[in-house]
């Protein structure tokens, strides 16, 4: 194979995989998580059509013009995690019921 063949080879691959993974990522940021799952991936999959690899080579995969600059998905924010409270402050939720006890329980019923 020609060193540009391979290139442009490489260049789709990279391409198809990042926007594979953007979109990953961005179901996995939408179920409120930072770690992508299979599950995502596989929706991803499932919404381009490229369950398997054949049908998105077949298809042409991004309709794009050669030479194009792929870009990445643009870095995203999280927000800081809550602190945890001090000794002076309360939780948020307390439990309000108390654990049953033996008085409170019903009595065992026996066949005789």
């Amino acid at each position: 194979m020609e060193a540009q063949a391979l290139m442009a080879l490489q260049e789709a691959a990279e391409s198809f995989l990042c926007g594979l993974f953007g979109d990953t990522y961005q179901f996995c940021l939408h179920g409120r998580r930072v770690t992508i799952m299979d599950r995502d991936l596989k929706l991803s999959c499932k919404i381009r059509g490229c369950s398997s690899g054949s049908k998105e080579f077949a298809s042409g995969g991004d309709k794009k013009e050669p030479g194009a600059e792929s870009s990445s998905p643009p870095p995203v924010a999280t927000a800081p995690p809550e602190p945890a409270p001090t000794e002076t402050e309360t939780p948020t939720t307390q439990m309000t019921e108390t654990a049953p006890t033996a008085e409170t329980l019903p009595a065992p019923i026996f066949n005789s």
